[in-house]
């Protein structure tokens, strides 16, 4: 092989490996192209979804709030109920009382009218 031939050989396998050099460069530019896209999309796909937790955090603390609200008012009816009954339980007693003087006056008036 000459001089000539080597060098043009050596030429034609440079510049065959800079082709093939420059098509995997743009390949991976591409691919690098796809990647920042794909992560753009994870960022937003992340934003959306700190926002969605951010909402349930707010829901999950209405709820709790809510919840002690509703036992808070409960607690408030088992005490008005609770005084109820005992106003019932009382008036209950003062007309038992009450109907035995009534029926103690009866019995006395009827003593006394019968003599």
């Amino acid at each position: 092989m000459t001089p000539e031939e080597k060098m043009r050989r050596d030429m034609e396998f440079i510049v065959e490996h800079q082709a093939q050099f420059s098509e995997n460069f743009q390949r991976l530019e591409g691919a690098q192209e796809q990647l920042t896209a794909k992560l753009d999309q994870l960022a937003d796909s992340q934003q959306r979804a700190e926002r969605r937790t951010d909402r349930l955090e707010r829901l999950a603390r209405l709820f709790v709030r809510a919840g002690q609200r509703g036992r808070r008012d409960m607690r408030e009816q088992d005490g008005r109920i609770t005084a109820l009954i005992d106003s019932q339980i009382h008036t209950r007693d003062e007309i038992a009382a009450l109907a035995e003087i009534v029926r103690q006056l009866a019995t006395k008036q009827n003593g006394n009218g019968k003599s």
